[in-house]
C-alpha cells in the first residue's frame, strides 16, 4: 500500500468511528447529531494528500459517512444524500484553506488562523449548512431553518476544536516522533496535567461560581512548559472532565435554562474557545525555539569562518572598542589580547583622530562602508 492510501485508510477509519460515536450519541428527538468532528478528520487527510489522490480519499469518506448514517442514524434511505453533503463541505473546507493560505500557517499566526475560523466555523458548514438542513427535513421533525442552524453551529463548532489537535497529529515531523522525553520533562507534563485536571474538576464540580475561565490558565501554562504535547494533552484532559460532569444538577451550566442539546453545543463553544488560545501559544513557542536554534548554527557558521579566515575580521561596540577579533587580526595587531582595546590599537598613534573620524562617520551612516587606508609599520615591514 502507498503512503497516501494507507493515509485514506487511516483518516477514514478514524471518520468512521468518531462519526459513529457522535451520531449515535447526541441526535436528540432524532435530528442531526450535535456533535461533529468528521468534518476536521476528512479536512485534514484531504489536506496532506497529493491533489490526484483526493478523489479516492473523498469517495472513501463518503462510503465511511454513509455507513455510519445507515447503522446508528437516519437509516440507508438517508445514508446517501447525507454523505453527500458531508463530502462536499470536507472538500470546500480544504480547498478552501489551501486557496487562501497555500503557505498553510492556520496555526502559526494571527492572519492564518483568523482563516481557519473564518473557512472552517464559518463559511464551510454555513454553506453545507442549506443543503444538510434541507435534507434532514425528509427525515426529522422540524423546520430547514431549525436544521440548518444545528448543522452550522454542531459542524463548525467540531471543525474549531478538532482541527487544531488532528492537523497538529498528523503533521508531526520524524523529529517530533524521535523525540526523547527524560525523566524530569515528562514529570514535568504530568504535573502540568494533573493541576489542569484538578482545576477543571473544582470548576466544574460546583454551580456556586461561575468559574469555568479557570482552565484557561493551567492550559496555557502546560502549552507554553510543554508545547504542544502540554497543549493536546491538557485539551483533552479538560474534554474529558467536562463531557464526564456537565450532565451533573451540580455542574457551572446546570443553572441555565438549557436543553441537553443547547449543553453539548455550549460545552463545544467553550472548548474551540480553549482550543483557538492554547493550541497557537504551543505553535509559536515551538517556531520560537527552532528561530533560536537557527540563530546559534548561523552564530557557529560565522564563528567557524571567522577563525579560520586571512582577513582580519572585528566587532566593534558603539564606542569603538573591540568585541572581537580573529585569529588573523590579533596576528595583524602583533598584540595577544585585542578584546577592549580601541580600534585605534592598529594604526599609528597620529592617526588616532582619522581611526575616530571613520567610526563617526559609520555610527551616521549605518548599513554603508566607510573604507579609511593607512600605513603601519611592524617590525621591518610596513602594511596597509
Amino acid at each position: 500500500m502507498t503512503r497516501h492510501g494507507l493515509r485514506i485508510t487511516l483518516f477514514a477509519g478514524a471518520f468512521f468511528l468518531v462519526t459513529s460515536l457522535t451520531v449515535g450519541m447526541t441526535r436528540f428527538g432524532g435530528g442531526l447529531a450535535l456533535v461533529w468532528f468528521g468534518s476536521a478528520i476528512a479536512a485534514v487527510m484531504l489536506i496532506g494528500l497529493a491533489r490526484e489522490y483526493w478523489r479516492r480519499g473523498l469517495v472513501a469518506i463518503m462510503a465511511v459517512s454513509a455507513l455510519a448514517t445507515s447503522l446508528f442514524g437516519f437509516g440507508p434511505h438517508m445514508a446517501a444524500p447525507l454523505a453527500l453533503v458531508n463530502t462536499f463541505e470536507i472538500w470546500l473546507i480544504a480547498r478552501l484553506l489551501l486557496a487562501i493560505r497555500p503557505q498553510r500557517d492556520w496555526l502559526d499566526n494571527v492572519g492564518g488562523l483568523a482563516v481557519l475560523v473564518a473557512v472552517g466555523g464559518l463559511v464551510g458548514p454555513g454553506i453545507a449548512a442549506v443543503l444538510g438542513g434541507l435534507v434532514a427535513t425528509y427525515g426529522a421533525p422540524g423546520g430547514w431553518q431549525f436544521h440548518a442552524a444545528s448543522w452550522w453551529a454542531a459542524h463548525g463548532l467540531g471543525t474549531l476544536l478538532g482541527f487544531p489537535i488532528a492537523y497538529l497529529l498528523a503533521t508531526k515531523t520524524r523529529e517530533d516522533l524521535g523525540k526523547r522525553w527524560s525523566a524530569w520533562q515528562g514529570a514535568e507534563l504530568g504535573a502540568h496535567l494533573a493541576l489542569t485536571g484538578l482545576v477543571t474538576f473544582a470548576a466544574t464540580a460546583q454551580d456556586r461560581f461561575p468559574i469555568l475561565f479557570l482552565p484557561v490558565v493551567p492550559l496555557l501554562l502546560a502549552a507554553f512548559r510543554c508545547g504542544r504535547e502540554g497543549a493536546n494533552l491538557g485539551l483533552l484532559t479538560i474534554a474529558g472532565i467536562v463531557v464526564a460532569t456537565y450532565g451533573r444538577e451540580s455542574s457551572p451550566i446546570s443553572g441555565f435554562d438549557f436543553t441537553a442539546a443547547q449543553k453539548l453545543l455550549f460545552i463545544q463553544f467553550y472548548l474551540a474557545t480553549l482550543s483557538l488560545l492554547a493550541i497557537p501559544v504551543s505553535v509559536a513557542l515551538r517556531q520560537h525555539r527552532l528561530v533560536l536554534i537557527e540563530l546559534e548554527k548561523r552564530k557557529a557558521l560565522k564563528q567557524l569562518i571567522a577563525e579560520h579566515s586571512d582577513d582580519a575580521l572585528l566587532n566593534l561596540d558603539g564606542e569603538g572598542r573591540i568585541r572581537y577579533a580573529s585569529p588573523a587580526a590579533a596576528r595583524l595587531s602583533g598584540q595577544d589580547e585585542l578584546v577592549s582595546e580601541p580600534l585605534a590599537v592598529f594604526f599609528d598613534p597620529l592617526d588616532e583622530l582619522l581611526v575616530h573620524g571613520a567610526l563617526d562617520q559609520a555610527a551616521a551612516a549605518p548599513g554603508e562602508t566607510v573604507d579609511m587606508e593607512r600605513a603601519v609599520v611592524r617590525g621591518e615591514d610596513q602594511l596597509w
